[in-house]
């Protein structure tokens, strides 16, 4: 019962947050694709399964859709803060396997009796393995594979459909030449894999579930406009 409200309640907030932005008066079907698109996107119905991840959703959409709703003036700043709280709560959560860095000392000892020295400990030490793990954890979340091919090792399933993936550079073309009104948005996409990256198995489609609502923006923003176009 609570995951049904849980996922119908996602659905319409999407409706609200997608009629909140600057699109919905040149593009009236806007909102209602938007809400299709989630209520049928894999991705969305897979997490609805999970309790704690549709909790973190629904909580996501509303805190963007009333920010941008009622504090506009303030909204990028205010939307990064509430993100940087849902990743927290998310993390929290979550069971996160933190990636181990055991190959430190393997690595500085390839480099012999040299490996006491300045520059071996400054190339092979523990933040830097720890950054460069993070980062490619990080891009994983935004490759093909994962996204319209295999989604992640739990699931095996594509996460979103062949047709958003043209909607979606579809839309990042139109909004790099007309980009007002995006940058809410676009921080919620870049932040929504935090979580994932932190994981020791990546990406998951769990704990980067937050990279759905963007993304399906960014899909129906296509669809709402070949659609003003055909009509």
């Amino acid at each position: 019962m609570i995951n049904m409200f849980l996922y119908l309640g996602s659905v319409f907030l999407i409706y609200l947050l997608a009629r909140s932005l600057p699109l919905e008066k040149k593009f009236p079907s806007f909102p209602f694709i938007c809400a299709l698109f989630l209520a049928i996107s894999p991705w969305f119905n897979f997490i609805s399964k999970d309790r704690q991840a549709s909790l973190m959703l629904f909580l996501s959409i509303t805190g963007v859709y009333l920010i941008n709703k009622f504090l506009k003036k303030y909204s990028l700043v205010s939307v990064f803060l509430f993100l940087i709280l849902i990743n927290f709560l998310t993390i929290s959560f979550k069971d996160i396997t933190q990636v181990p860095v055991w190959l430190t000392d393997e690595q500085r000892r390839e480099h012999g009796n040299n490996f006491a020295n300045f520059p071996v400990v400054l190339i092979h030490n523990k933040v830097v393995n720890y950054t460069l793990s993070f980062l490619d954890h990080y891009s994983q979340h935004f490759q093909g594979d994962f996204l319209f091919v295999s989604g992640d090792v739990r699931n095996s399933f594509p996460l979103m459909y062949l047709f958003d993936f043209i909607f979606i550079i579809t839309a990042v073309i139109f909004i790099i030449k007309s980009p007002k009104g995006w940058g809410i948005i676009f921080i919620w996409l870049l932040m929504a894999p935090l979580p994932s990256a932190l994981d020791l198995q990546p990406p998951n489609a769990l704990l980067s579930s937050n990279m759905i609502v963007p993304l399906v923006l960014l899909s129906s923003f296509s669809a709402s406009y070949i659609l003003r176009k055909m009509i």
